[in-house]
């Protein structure tokens, strides 16, 4: 039975592809976008993303209220998104977000977001022998 994702767990996946390389070639291949889909992960690696996301929701649901993250009308996606990159250390993510313009309360809500990422440490994207992507 598949698991069946929102939003904010599609784009985290999303962000988990473009932002991780295949390792085909001695310079690190191409990014994993370019030959696979959020349908490649594995169910074991959606379960977990799924688990992951829905506690990082949950337990941050207010500063992400706060945050204000919009870049369409759907703020989830942009939040999972965020949520991959910052776990992951790519040098951009939640703490990046907010600009000058932005209430103290803004920045400060995107700041405890980017803390919380970084507690869930890092995971590490593979395809493996069954052609699936897995952590």
């Amino acid at each position: 039975m598949k698991t069946q994702i929102d939003n904010f767990t599609h784009a985290y996946l999303h962000a988990i592809l473009w932002s991780t390389n295949d390792e085909s070639t001695p310079q690190g291949g191409e990014p994993l976008d370019s030959n696979y889909d959020v349908s490649d992960f594995s169910q074991e690696a959606v379960e977990k993303a799924s688990a992951d996301c829905a506690r990082f929701q949950a337990e941050n649901a207010e500063s992400l209220e706060v945050a204000n993250i919009q870049e369409s009308r759907d703020t989830c996606s942009r939040a999972g998104f965020l949520f991959a990159l910052d776990r992951n250390g790519h040098g951009t993510g939640f703490w990046d977000e907010k600009t000058h313009n932005d209430s103290d309360s803004e920045r400060e809500a995107c700041d405890r977001l980017s803390d919380a990422s970084k507690a869930f440490g890092e995971v590490y994207a593979y395809v493996g022998n069954d052609g699936k992507i897995h952590f």
